[in-house]
């Protein structure tokens, strides 16, 4: 967007704490703005939203736009925000943002993938194939991400949309279900740019292996380039399936790969997401073999889980060396179904204290415990509590 012709953009990350709620204040109420885009999510939707109409109450010729995972699940709830002026609802985001500040300076030209309140009209949205630009390392404050995360990482979108389309993902309802890819010479090219800044790079990729030619040509590049970098992304283990792609992932850098493993038992099918454990096993030996971490993502709170299928779940991942990496499981596909919907119902599917269902024969504050300390599982899951438990 900052390469648009007419258009000068400032952007503050509001998670950096040297920008307080007093600071972006007083930039809104000092600095001539014409428009204020937010980007709101779960999270921080409250706070997004409460201080939209903080700024539309002093400035009532401001535009508001609003943009996020969230906005595109549930459009209908932020159309009824009096403080909004457009929402992008389609399309990927920069193509909406874009021509909606472009709308704004010629009511001629369409705002592709945005709701115009003052019309009540929606408008279909577009997207950019692979043409999405990377971060501008120089306009990035590298130094605060880098202490955030306790290591000098940058994340990087080489694909975007997905075609599983699971029910607990917003990756469809954001980016599409056909995937689009960065082409391997543009990634490296980055990545080359920008050894001296990051140790290691983050990849990601709903599904980094969808297209393991890609995934082949990337690392055949780097070895023969002889560039040296670690990096690491999310996967399926069923694309895993194959050891002499993971040992080439290895010789190309790469030390760690998130899998979706969820669940497993009877609540893996009401998911729609089932590994057999003979395949994981398997992938998992490719990753140890290679000294590549495999880390497990799982969820607790699936309907019919058990006590007996967590602890089943977790000795399983243990003996086959994978890490354990819970969260808790939110249904966004019941999120949608949802009418007259209110900011406390919405922020009440976070991830972490998300709990609805529960798992039968372990505890609220077990389930919590957990969560944040999933290497002790024995001992949380087996502690005697005298709490009821949840029957549904």
């Amino acid at each position: 967007m900052s390469k648009q012709v007419g258009i000068n953009i400032n952007s503050i990350d509001c998670l950096d704490p040297s920008h307080s709620i007093f600071d972006l204040s007083r930039n809104m109420l000092m600095e001539k703005h014409e428009v204020l885009i937010m980007l709101v999510r779960i999270e921080n939707i409250y706070q997004a939203l409460k201080f939209a109409n903080f700024i539309k109450s002093i400035n009532h010729n401001i535009k508001i736009i609003v943009y996020g995972d969230i906005v595109n699940l549930i459009p209908n709830f932020f159309k009824k925000s009096d403080c909004l002026d457009a929402i992008v609802v389609s399309g990927d985001w920069e193509i909406s943002l874009c021509s909606y500040i472009k709308y704004l300076q010629n009511k001629n030209i369409i705002p592709f993938g945005t709701y115009i309140k003052r019309l009540n009209r929606e408008f279909p949205g577009k997207y950019l194939g692979n043409k999405w630009l990377f971060p501008n390392t120089s306009k990035v404050p590298n130094d605060f991400y880098n202490k955030l995360n306790n290591k000098k990482q940058i994340s990087l979108t080489i694909a975007r949309g997905c075609p599983f389309n699971c029910k607990y993902c917003l990756s469809v309802c954001t980016f599409g279900i056909r995937e689009r890819r960065k082409k391997v010479d543009d990634v490296l090219e980055f990545i080359g740019n920008n050894l001296k800044k990051f140790d290691s790079f983050k990849l990601f990729a709903p599904t980094f292996n969808l297209d393991n030619n890609w995934v082949i040509d990337f690392c055949n590049k780097i070895i023969k380039r002889k560039m040296k970098f670690s990096w690491c992304a999310t996967s399926r283990i069923d694309l895993l399936d194959n050891e002499q792609l993971v040992d080439l992932m290895a010789r190309a850098g790469c030390y760690k790969v998130s899998v979706g493993l969820e669940t497993i038992n009877k609540s893996s099918k009401y998911l729609n997401k089932e590994f057999s454990r003979d395949q994981i096993r398997r992938v998992s030996g490719y990753f140890s073999k290679n000294k590549i971490s495999l880390k497990g993502l799982i969820m607790l709170g699936v309907p019919h889980q058990t006590k007996k299928d967590i602890l089943e779940l977790m000795r399983f991942m243990k003996a086959n060396g994978i890490k354990i990496r819970p969260t808790s499981y939110s249904p966004m596909d019941e999120l949608k179904e949802k009418r007259n919907l209110t900011i406390e119902e919405i922020q009440k599917y976070d991830k972490f204290t998300y709990y609805k269902y529960g798992v039968r024969g372990i505890t609220k504050n077990q389930y919590y415990k957990l969560m944040v300390d999933p290497e002790n599982f024995e001992s949380i899951a087996l502690s005697k509590q005298n709490t009821t438990f949840l029957v549904y």
